[in-house]
């Protein structure tokens, strides 16, 4: 997990990276949710 960190600080892509970071994080937090429910 360091090493990509490390490849995007020297470049600046850091705003771009940790928004599509956090946007595939609620995606895979509302997935889990919704398929939580169906299991129930």
């Amino acid at each position: 997990l360091l090493i990509p960190i490390r490849t995007v600080i020297p470049f600046g892509e850091q705003d771009k990276d940790t928004e599509e970071y956090r946007k595939n994080l609620f995606d895979g937090k509302r997935v889990s949710i919704e398929k939580g429910f169906i299991c129930w």
